[in-house]
């Protein structure tokens, strides 16, 4: 018979080998892990930049997005704002003779002498349109002292420009490729990118679109109140009288009622200078 005792101490000492030599092969499995990974690492580390370093670099990520919706984004808004008011200034300028043909109506109204005026309704009323006659007479040299052309500097429509255009192109491939390398090379044009600054142009432009048209509203109030004086001054017949009261402050409209006007005025004078 078979003593039980011993049976089971048989049992337990297999079982306790049994475990050890599977505890023995994990170890070894684990060291080779570990071996094997720190291994890929060194090679990896060997042949350049490891994955994270060469392809995580927010830094330069960053600085360069920044560059491009702070420097370079506001440096071609306030370029383009100085260039489109150069451009209002530059249309101002061009119209400056128009008002030459209301001074020469405003004149002849008040009886062809703008320091000695009359008025057929009140002697304030001929004042008033001598005013309005000196004004109109002075828009050409007012206007084209005030709105003088502009030249916007040619360092900022030309080497800045050039470097913000190329900051961009840049910048997109690198959103393309991912890569450091690119990052970084984008970030290097920093100091070529803050050496240009459109702030004190557009600041200029606009002080001088502002005083432009400043000059250029005095001659158009001038002109409108122009069109009262016609209908008010002089002694007209009723078909004139209702064809100046009928003008409006459109100025084609208006210019086409005065020129009508100083028209049949001048063919009057001069019948009279003939009977005369």
């Amino acid at each position: 018979k078979s003593n039980p005792k011993k049976n089971n101490r048989n049992k337990g000492g297999k079982l306790k080998k049994k475990n050890s030599s599977q505890f023995r092969k994990s170890v070894k499995s684990t060291k080779k892990s570990h071996a094997s990974r720190s291994s890929k690492q060194t090679k990896s580390t060997k042949n350049g930049c490891s994955r994270q370093t060469s392809e995580f670099c927010p830094t330069e990520k960053a600085s360069s997005l920044k560059l491009l919706y702070n420097q370079v984004e506001n440096f071609k808004k306030q370029l383009k704002r100085a260039q489109n008011q150069a451009d209002i200034i530059l249309k101002k300028q061009k119209k400056k003779d128009n008002f030459q043909k209301d001074a020469a109506i405003i004149t002849d109204v008040v009886g062809g002498n703008l320091t000695n005026p009359t008025c057929s309704a009140k002697s304030r009323s001929a004042s008033s349109a001598a005013s309005t006659g000196s004004t109109l007479s002075g828009c050409s040299a007012s206007i084209a002292a005030s709105c003088e052309t502009i030249t916007i500097n040619s360092t900022l429509t030309g080497t800045c420009s050039d470097t913000m255009t190329a900051f961009e192109t840049k910048v997109t491939a690198c959103k393309s490729s991912g890569t450091c390398t690119c990052w970084t090379e984008a970030f290097a044009m920093k100091s070529d990118i803050t050496k240009c600054s459109a702030v004190n142009e557009a600041a200029s432009v606009k002080t001088k679109k502002k005083t432009c048209l400043t000059a250029f509203s005095s001659c158009k109030k001038a002109q409108d109140s122009a069109v009262e004086y016609t209908s008010t001054c002089p002694t007209l017949t009723s078909s004139a009288t209702t064809m100046a009261t009928a003008s409006t402050t459109k100025s084609a409209k208006r210019r086409n009622i005065v020129e009508k006007f100083l028209a049949r005025n001048l063919i009057r004078r001069g019948q009279n200078n003939i009977l005369a």
